[in-house]
């Protein structure tokens, strides 16, 4: 199953509409979402189902959607290979979630939906300490990915993602693929270059100490030398 998730871009989801292992199915789904592929729920075998009607179809999505609920992204769709209902519907399915895969969102719609996001609800910090984010863009796609730039980010709580992720979802149609973040904190990026700077100062010092050191002892083995070819052609 690892494998075949990990060369996969889009995964599809495999359930019989009699048996549905509901933990399992959670499992795998866990897998794909983390592995970041595109995923589509299919109910198969929706012929065999003793005593449905119009009305079956409508009760049970929502039940499905419950167990998946991690995943809300995940389109959902139930098939017959007998009757062939619905299958041709399938192949529509993945070449719309490869699109929505590849799609690039324009960084300045993303921004204008940051800076309203913000606005109407600031995101919630620990006593003095608040999260600022001022800049967000899109640093790649399959799956989407989103840099958001600000400082003291690592109070951003994982609720406020999942909000920003149902904005950026209502502005864009990213149906069918997990879409991710990475945060990136202005000051701790500044610590880190400091750091680094200052860690070269200590290397530079230390190998041009090293350096002289080396020179010195070179110079003291090449008089030595010296010495000993002199002692030897006056022998």
């Amino acid at each position: 199953t690892l494998n075949a998730i990990d060369e996969a871009d889009i995964c599809l989801l495999l359930m019989d509409a009699n048996e549905l292992n509901t933990q399992l199915d959670q499992r795998i789904a866990g897998l794909i979402n983390d592995a970041g592929k595109g995923m589509i729920i299919v109910v198969s075998k929706w012929d065999s189902v003793e005593g449905k009607d119009a009305y079956t179809r409508d009760a049970l999505a929502p039940r499905i959607a419950y167990y998946f609920k991690f995943t809300p992204w995940a389109p959902l769709i139930f098939t017959s290979s007998k009757t062939g209902q619905n299958v041709t519907k399938i192949y529509d399915l993945i070449l719309k979630v490869h699109r929505n895969r590849a799609r690039l969102a324009k960084t300045s719609i993303l921004n204008q939906l940051l800076q309203k996001a913000t606005q109407a609800h600031p995101p919630a910090g620990l006593k003095n300490t608040h999260p600022k984010l001022r800049y967000i863009s899109q640093s790649d796609s399959n799956p989407p990915w989103f840099i958001i730039h600000g400082s003291n980010l690592k109070f951003v709580h994982w609720s406020y993602k999942r909000y920003l992720e149902r904005l950026i979802r209502e502005n864009f149609d990213y149906s069918g693929t997990p879409i991710k973040f990475s945060f990136r904190d202005e000051k701790q990026i500044k610590e880190n270059r400091a750091r680094i700077s200052a860690g070269k100062k200590v290397i530079n010092k230390a190998s041009g100490t090293l350096k002289k050191a080396t020179d010195t002892q070179n110079k003291r083995e090449r008089k030595r030398d010296e010495k000993l070819a002199r002692i030897q052609k006056n022998q």
